[in-house]
């Protein structure tokens, strides 16, 4: 795998680690998942949760939830070792 390559991958990976931050991603642990509930989603953070959509298309609703941002930062960790793993195979 070509040093370009590796360098554009794992930059791709920390954009997407920027972003699950920025939207309330503290780390790869599985807790507070988003949920969706009707037209809504809601984190689980506190006793009620926080509202983080309402009122969107069911399809992009469970698109939301399967990446709320501990998961992704879980497939980020993931991503970085699988690339890290194959880095020098050729």
């Amino acid at each position: 795998m070509s040093a370009d390559l590796v360098a554009k991958l794992l930059a791709a990976i920390e954009e997407t680690e920027r972003i699950a931050r920025a939207a309330g991603g503290q780390t790869a642990a599985p807790p507070d998942p988003w949920v969706r509930e009707g037209m809504t989603v809601r984190s689980r953070q506190g006793l009620r949760g926080t509202i983080v959509v309402k009122h969107s298309w069911p399809d992009e609703i469970a698109h939301i939830v399967h990446n709320d941002p501990n998961t992704a930062l879980r497939r980020c960790e993931l991503e970085r070792l699988e690339l890290l793993r194959h880095r020098h195979r050729r």
